[in-house]
């Protein structure tokens, strides 16, 4: 009798399979502390199967890159509390059985986003009021707006004048230097960080005239009464008169000449 034997060996060479993630959702610069530029980043690693081992047997790893393709970070299993910059990136998954067969989880990406508006770092401006400037009909103001500062730089500062709902200027920039017209103005700066959040300021500005106008009804004069008569015509005058902004009305009254006291009682008065 003869006797053979034949080894036969089952070799597992089937990678696991896995499960496509959902998208990843973006993560915001305010979930952890507030006024920095970065995010904590927590991913669940995707789900496998594998043909001979359950997933007690499975190891995970992750690479995550930059949107340039740079490596910034790996580890095994989840991503757990990986604190991120602001930017964009991508992690792979690569999970591995007990036979060292291999799978590379598909690319996902996420950023992390900048939530977090600018904020003043000063009092704000106090609404104010003034009066024109002597001779004209406006006020030469200088004002600055508060200090501003952002979590993650690049802060624009804008501005805009309005008087009632009609822009009359606008800029950019902390100083503004404007002649401001007789009545109510509105200053509005608007601090916006690249990101797009934005914070705004407003200052009501109200110029008032307090000047009176100016009038000269020319040189005294002597009357002398007529023939047979008492009294005396006073012959037409040129009234000057001026204001800083304008004149509603010249108003004038009739003068009468008591040559007896010799007063005469007429005046002129501009409004």
């Amino acid at each position: 009798t003869a006797t053979d034997m034949t080894m036969v060996t089952v070799t597992d060479n089937e990678s696991p399979v896995i499960t496509p993630s959902l998208p990843l959702v973006d993560f915001a610069t305010s979930n952890d502390t507030p006024g920095d530029c970065s995010a904590l980043v927590n991913i669940t690693k995707p789900v496998a199967n594998d043909n001979c081992d359950d997933n007690s047997l499975m190891t995970w790893a992750y690479t995550v890159f930059d949107a340039n393709d740079v490596m910034v970070s790996g580890g095994a299993d989840d991503v757990t509390n990986l604190t991120l910059a602001k930017g964009a990136y991508y992690v792979v998954y690569t999970v591995t059985d007990s036979k060292l067969n291999a799978s590379l989880a598909d690319t996902a990406w996420f950023a992390v986003a900048d939530d977090e508006s600018p904020e003043w770092q000063s009092a704000l401006l106090a609404d104010a009021t003034y009066s024109t400037d002597p001779g004209i009909c406006t006020h030469q103001q200088t004002l600055v707006s508060p200090n501003v500062l952002d979590n993650c730089g690049g802060v624009v500062l804008d501005w805009v004048i309005l008087e009632g709902l009609t822009p009359v200027n606008s800029g950019s920039g902390a100083t503004i230097n404007h002649a401001f017209t007789t009545g109510i103005s509105t200053v509005i700066w608007t601090a916006t960080d690249n990101a797009g959040n934005f914070i705004a300021d407003t200052v009501i500005i109200t110029v008032n005239d307090t000047t009176k106008p100016a009038i000269d009804a020319g040189m005294d004069v002597t009357l002398y009464a007529g023939a047979l008569s008492c009294d005396a015509v006073l012959p037409t005058r040129t009234i000057v008169y001026s204001d800083n902004c304008d004149v509603l009305s010249v108003e004038t009254s009739a003068g009468i000449f008591d040559f007896n006291t010799g007063d005469f009682g007429g005046t002129f008065e501009v409004g």
